[in-house]
């Protein structure tokens, strides 16, 4: 997979912080550890806001392309999903609400204290692409086929430097001679509705949110050419760079190698579908239209075929069509020789893709009127549902 219309593989990274045995993003029992467990977790909402690009483009190539979007893989545009009880919690220390009514009776958040916030039991909205599942996000846009080691990376680095932006930040509040408990809600009230714009609890597959997406200035880099360039803006380098995860020259490495990689595998599988569209689907195509020819000459011509005519020549057209998109696939192939790296990623993108996509069209259309007997590759019932 994926097929077309039908949902793609991929997998979903289950991820969590720990320190000394105890995960830091365990809502818990205590009221303390329930700060402990806010802090933790609008950091992973900010970092998830501020390095959503680089994010994205650490689960970007081709075949992921394909998955992102589609069914039950979340969309290109990254978002949060927390549930209705904590997003209700972030909401009341924005607000700075001392009582805030309770949700379910299950909440009753003070500025003076946190009591008891139990694990949000919410549906875990599988169109999002970073979820928070109880304990845990779930990173829900890795591909199938790639290793977790680069998103894992990414992540890990993201949520440390918004881990000590937001120490920093607490530690000037302490300074200013704030306790810790009020400077901390202090800097929590200042941070969440810097990164309120990545939240979203909605269908992350309808058309409102990419329209909605879009006011919120949240990027949708619907291909991997266009999510890699994150590697090199400037907040992002800096973020990776700085860490000592990566120095200058591997960033610069790996978005070359992706890029490259990108290039090769749509100029590939451009190159299988001609060979497939031209060996094993053109000749069957024509091999009907000529039993259909032989077929209306036996009945004595066009005039007294009837309607078998008109379907030979609509088998025609189709057949017209198949073979215009195999000369266009063909150009477009051709038109990235000679083309710098992220030209020839750009010009993949934008002409050979489509014009796969068109091919393909032209031969999905040819299957379902193509004799079973003649037709050498799988059909899509086939494959669906036969073992």
């Amino acid at each position: 997979k994926p097929f077309a219309r039908v949902n793609g593989s991929g997998k979903h990274v289950n991820w969590s912080l720990s320190a000394d045995g105890e995960n830091l993003l365990e809502p818990g029992d205590d009221p303390g550890k329930n700060l402990q467990f806010l802090t933790f977790l609008v950091a992973c909402v900010r970092a998830a806001y501020l390095y959503a690009p680089v994010l994205r483009a650490s689960v970007a190539y081709a075949a992921n392309d394909h998955r992102l979007g589609g069914h039950e893989a979340p969309p290109a545009i990254f978002s949060v999903f927390l549930g209705r009880q904590l997003t209700y919690v972030l909401q009341m220390i924005e607000d700075g609400q001392v009582q805030p009514k309770k949700i379910d009776e299950t909440i009753n958040l003070g500025i003076s204290s946190i009591p008891k916030i139990p694990r949000d039991n919410t549906d875990r909205n599988r169109t999002s692409p970073f979820a928070f599942t109880g304990n845990k996000f779930e990173f829900r846009a890795v591909g199938s086929s790639q290793s977790v080691a680069i998103p894992v990376t990414v992540l890990n680095t993201s949520v440390s430097e918004s881990i000590d932006f937001l120490c920093r930040k607490i530690r000037d509040k302490t300074g200013e001679g704030f306790a810790l408990f009020e400077a901390v809600i202090a800097v929590l009230k200042e941070v969440i509705p810097t990164v309120r714009p990545i939240l979203f609890e909605g269908d992350n597959y309808s058309d409102e949110w990419q329209k909605e997406a879009q006011k919120r200035g949240l990027l949708n880099l619907r291909t991997a050419p266009e999510a890699l360039k994150a590697y090199a803006l400037p907040e992002c380098r800096k973020m990776l760079i700085e860490s000592g995860v990566f120095s200058e020259s591997e960033l610069s490495a790996r978005y070359q190698v992706e890029m490259e990689k990108y290039c090769k595998t749509l100029q590939i599988e451009g190159q299988m579908a001609l060979e497939v569209a031209r060996t094993s689907i053109l000749p069957v195509a024509v091999r009907h239209l000529g039993r259909l020819g032989k077929t209306i000459s036996s009945l004595g011509g066009k005039d007294k075929a009837g309607l078998l005519a008109g379907t030979a020549e609509k088998l025609l057209s189709m057949i017209n069509e198949l073979i215009t998109c195999i000369d266009s696939l063909e150009i477009a192939l051709g038109e990235t020789a000679g083309l710098s790296l992220e030209e020839a990623a750009d010009s993949n993108r934008v002409k050979v893709l489509p014009e796969m996509n068109r091919l393909r069209k032209a031969a999905d259309a040819l299957e379902t009127v193509v004799d079973d007997d003649l037709w050498s590759l799988p059909k899509y019932y086939e494959l669906l549902f036969y073992d």
